[in-house]
């Protein structure tokens, strides 16, 4: 098994509405107003309320994947993200988690780019196992490893409970602050690890590998080795 690091590009950012709706369908499905990608940390997720008007942000990424190759067989992958909110108390909140969704954005300050996420939950981690100032780890299921780039860029989103649920929050306390890729280096970015093989065989009998579904009846994931090659 190889490993493939890489770290969110200084595109990356949130894009939301913040404080200008009195209706949660509009604040949730209404085109971005506030939007920055070049801060070094800020609340990329956001689902409150509070005098009267809501909140929804959300938080975009983007990792060159390219590395992996398309005849790359993933098998694991770990998003991890540094929470930096000390300034943000957890008070009367209802909505207690980070969700990892896809994302067809370029760039959150781009006007339209808060909605292009899908809706597909990618993997979670709640806000009570998080702490400030380390990173925390969410692990993708088989539908976020399926969402990885194996030849160009990676692109996911950030979201929290009442958006991913679309529930009209009444807490306002649903605020979670990452460190973003504009610190300098790269160790405290957002990082997307992943676990993969490779084969190292190209044809079989004139074919191209990834066409070939299966080897003298074997199904294609049960064929290991092919005269002595992985």
């Amino acid at each position: 098994m190889a490993s493939l690091t890489a770290y969110s590009s200084t595109g990356d950012g949130f894009a939301g509405r913040n404080g200008a709706d009195a209706a949660w369908a509009d604040a949730r499905s209404g085109a971005g107003i506030d939007s920055r990608n070049n801060l070094v940390a800020d609340v990329t997720i956001d689902n409150t309320f509070a005098g009267g008007v809501y909140y929804c942000n959300r938080g975009f990424y983007f990792f060159d994947t390219s590395a992996l190759g398309a005849s790359a067989t993933i098998s694991a992958a770990v998003f991890s993200l540094l929470r930096n909110d000390a300034s943000y108390a957890f008070s009367n909140v209802d909505s207690a988690s980070c969700h990892v969704v896809s994302s067809t954005s370029a760039d959150p300050t781009v006007a339209g780019s808060k909605n292009l996420i899908g809706t597909i939950n990618f993997g979670s981690v709640t806000f009570a196992s998080t702490t400030d100032g380390a990173y925390f780890d969410i692990t993708l299921n088989a539908d976020g490893r399926a969402g990885i780039s194996k030849t160009g860029v990676t692109k996911f989103a950030t979201i929290g409970d009442r958006d991913l649920n679309n529930s009209a929050p009444t807490g306002n306390g649903n605020k979670l602050s990452v460190i973003q890729a504009d610190t300098a280096g790269t160790g405290s970015d957002p990082k997307l690890v992943v676990t993969y093989s490779t084969s190292s065989i190209k044809t079989w009998n004139g074919l191209a590998d990834a066409s070939v579904k299966n080897y003298n009846g074997l199904a294609r994931a049960s064929a290991k080795t092919w005269n002595g090659l992985a």
